[in-house]
C-alpha cells in the first residue's frame, strides 16, 4: 500500500509492482498527480494505471493504521478501510524551519521560511533557499528550484540585480510504463485562457494546450499516454511561439480552433492526431 499518490508515490507503486507485489495507492486528493494533471488527465492515468493491476483510491484521508495479527488496516476518514502487509508513505514534504521558528523569523501558517524575490526572510540578513523556504506562499519539493533559488541568493550576496519569480515545474517521465508530461499552466488558471483537449479511448491518450485569451501565446499542456510532442510544445512555450506563428494563420484563435478540430477528426478515424500546434 503507498500512501500517495503524486511523483514519487506513483514511482514507489512502480517499484513495488516491478517487485511482483499486489500494489494499492491512496490518495488525499481527488486525483492523481494533482499538481501537474489537471481532472481529463488524471482520469486518464488512473484508468491506465489501474488498467495494469495497481489499485488506485482517491478522496481517502487516512486516519489509522491499525496491527492486526495478519497484517495492517489502514482507516478511513469515510469509514471506509483497507487491509495490507506493508505500507509506504509519500505524502509531501514538510518544511525544517525550527531553527527560523527559533530565532523569530516569519513562517507560513503551514511551515516554511518567507523569503522575497532575493531570498531574504524577514531578517534582510539572513536568507533562505530550497525546501524550507516559503515564496508567494509555495514550497517547491524538487532540486530544480533549489538551485535556481541559490543563483538568485549568490547574486543578492554579490549585490546584483536578480529575482526569483517562480520555477518552471514542467515535468516529463514513465509512470507505470504510462508516458506522462506537464508544462507550464497545465490547469488553466490564466484569467481569459483558453483550452483545447483531444482524447483517443481506444488508446487511452489525453492531450491538452491552454493558450492565451488572444490565442496568441502557448501557456501550458498536458499529455497522458503520448508524450511525443512534449519537447515542441515545451520550446514553443517558453520562447514564446503562439498558436498563429506555428500554423501561419493570421487569426490565432481560429487556427487553434481549425487544428483542434482536425485532430479530431484524425482521431475518430482511427489516425494519429497532432496536438493543436504542429
Amino acid at each position: 500500500m503507498v500512501i500517495g499518490g503524486g511523483l514519487l508515490g506513483l514511482e514507489a507503486a512502480n517499484a513495488l509492482k516491478q517487485l511482483g507485489l499486489e500494489t494499492q495507492v491512496v490518495e488525499f486528493a481527488p486525483n492523481l498527480m494533482a499538481v501537474q494533471l489537471d481532472n481529463g488527465g488524471a482520469a486518464m492515468l488512473r484508468e491506465k494505471i489501474v488498467a495494469l493491476g495497481v489499485g488506485v483510491h482517491t478522496s481517502k484521508a487516512t486516519t489509522a493504521i491499525v496491527r492486526e495479527a495478519d497484517g495492517l488496516r489502514l482507516n478511513f476518514a469515510d469509514g471506509g478501510a483497507l487491509r495490507t502487509d506493508m505500507v509506504v508513505f509519500s505524502a509531501g514534504i514538510r518544511p525544517q524551519d525550527a531553527l527560523a521558528r527559533g530565532c523569530a523569523l516569519q513562517v507560513g501558517e503551514r511551515g516554511g521560511i518567507h523569503i522575497d524575490g532575493q531570498c531574504r526572510t524577514s531578517d534582510p540578513d539572513v536568507l533562505a533557499i530550497g525546501e524550507c523556504a516559503l515564496w508567494d506562499n509555495k514550497i517547491y519539493g524538487l532540486v530544480a528550484p533549489g538551485y535556481q533559488m541559490a543563483r538568485i541568493a549568490a547574486a543578492t550576496l554579490a549585490g546584483e540585480d536578480a529575482c526569483f519569480s517562480g520555477a518552471d515545474m514542467s515535468t516529463k517521465l514513465k509512470l507505470l510504463g504510462v508516458d506522462v508530461a506537464s508544462f507550464g499552466d497545465a490547469q488553466g488558471r490564466t484569467p481569459g485562457c483558453q483550452s483545447y483537449q483531444w482524447t483517443d479511448g481506444p488508446q487511452q491518450i489525453y492531450k491538452k494546450i491552454v493558450v492565451s485569451q488572444d490565442g496568441k501565446a502557448l501557456l501550458g499542456g498536458v499529455l497522458v499516454g503520448d508524450a511525443s510532442d512534449y519537447a515542441t510544445l515545451l520550446q514553443m512555450m517558453l520562447n514564446g511561439i503562439g498558436a498563429a506563428a506555428a500554423s501561419g494563420e493570421s487569426d490565432p484563435a481560429r487556427a487553434g480552433g481549425s487544428r483542434a478540430e482536425g485532430a479530431r477528426r484524425r482521431g475518430a478515424a482511427g489516425q494519429r492526431a497532432d496536438l493543436l500546434l504542429p
